[in-house]
């Protein structure tokens, strides 16, 4: 998968965050962002987003089925 970087600076629907994280990546030592970034993603893994919200649990099991267990 690639990723315009100018496309995802310039749309309105990408949040400040991302847009500030992907400034800062010039400036970081790639194997550390990486680490970083693979880090973010487990403890984004880790949350229960649907746990409080019924609506959006149904919407997110046919996900969950095929989701892999997650490396503590």
């Amino acid at each position: 998968m690639t990723y315009d970087i100018q496309k995802i600076e310039t749309d309105p629907s990408v949040s400040y965050w991302l847009k500030e994280a992907i400034e800062a990546l010039d400036k970081r030592d790639p194997v550390d962002a990486y680490n970083d970034a693979q880090a973010l993603s487990r403890l984004q893994e880790m949350r229960d987003p649907a746990e409080d919200d019924p609506i959006l649990a149904k919407l997110l099991a046919p996900s969950r089925e095929n989701r892999r267990e997650v490396k503590k």
